[in-house]
């Protein structure tokens, strides 16, 4: 009789352990643990929530309310200020692919660089830029190698840089000028 006793306590434990390690939930013969389980069900229900009131605030607000009106500020330009581009741009003389090593990095970051120049007076100031190129590129090179990274990565040095850069050159031309310098090319790492 003792030995019948003893069996029916060997089945009930399995369960009794079973039931322990899952914390008593379903999800225990999973071997999920109820904290990322609840974490999961508050990701769909947040997620739930945001798409909801996207669809509230763009299908049933946005339109109750009407069109936004638009109102002019002094001193700023709309489309209509502003005129239509009617001159051809000039002709370009493009100077690709010059990689350079900018001040401070010793070697381990690059800037590539490529830039057109815009002739002001056509033909014979791009016959001119041909000429000079290697004078140009160097130009171009020290300008640039002489910055930090940062400086190089500023907007305005940046402008700063290809203002100086059109004064520069249009001072070694005799044949004329360039209106402007455009990046073509500018991948700074």
């Amino acid at each position: 009789m003792a030995a019948r006793e003893e069996e029916p306590k060997q089945e009930q434990a399995p369960e009794a352990a079973a039931s322990a390690e899952g914390g008593g939930s379903i999800l225990g013969s999973l071997l999920v643990p109820d904290a990322l389980v609840r974490m999961g069900i508050g990701i769909l229900v947040l997620g739930g929530m945001t798409a909801g009131a996207f669809y509230l605030v763009t299908d049933v607000i946005g339109p109750a309310v009407g069109p936004v009106e638009t109102i002019s500020v002094a001193g700023t330009a709309s489309d209509a200020d502003v005129p239509p581009v009617t001159e051809m741009p000039g002709e370009h003389y493009v100077i690709d692919d010059l990689v350079l090593n900018p001040a401070g990095s010793r070697g381990k970051r690059f800037l590539r660089l490529g830039v057109a120049l815009e002739a002001e007076t056509g033909a014979g100031v791009v016959a001119e830029l041909t000429t000079r190129s290697a004078q140009i590129r160097d130009l171009l090179i020290r300008k640039f190698s002489s910055r930090t990274i940062d400086e190089l990565s500023d907007p305005t040095v940046r402008e700063e840089i290809r203002l100086t850069c059109i004064d520069e050159i249009n001072a070694n031309l005799a044949g004329g000028k360039i209106s402007n310098l455009y990046f073509t090319d500018y991948v700074l790492q």
